[in-house]
């Protein structure tokens, strides 16, 4: 808790006419039901969702009904980057797209988090041709 809001204001900041509402992944069952109303009734053109690999694409497919038009990704870690509590990778890893392998040599416990990605990758690879 706290970090979602902490990024939303430093993006604010940056863009102050940007609309952001903020909300944490550590809800109650009543909480989240609260903030599903929320959604169903703003319908926001963009909902970031940083639950972290794969609870957020879980998240996403089953919610992601409540506001059909919106543009709904999963920005994993990317809170932490926007709220200053970590920082982006050195500018090699950036450069060849190997942010995720910097992250898991400073987080090593999270390789079989990374495991669900080839997995994930083929599954909407699949969807997209129709199989």
């Amino acid at each position: 808790p706290g970090i979602a809001q902490k990024a939303a204001d430093n993006i604010q900041q940056k863009f102050p006419g940007l609309e952001i509402s903020s909300y944490h992944g550590y809800l109650s069952t009543s909480e989240e039901k609260d903030l599903k109303t929320v959604l169903k009734e703003l319908q926001p053109r963009l909902i970031l969702v940083g639950l972290g690999v794969p609870r957020q694409e879980f998240w996403i497919q089953q919610n992601r009904h409540l506001c059909p038009n919106s543009i709904w990704i999963g920005v994993g870690g990317s809170f932490d980057i926007w709220s200053g509590i970590k920082e982006r990778a050195p500018e090699f890893f950036c450069k060849y797209h190997l942010e995720w392998l910097y992250r898991l040599y400073q987080e090593p416990w999270r390789w079989r988090r990374m495991l669900a990605l080839p997995e994930f990758a083929i599954k909407v690879l699949l969807k997209g041709t129709g199989n």
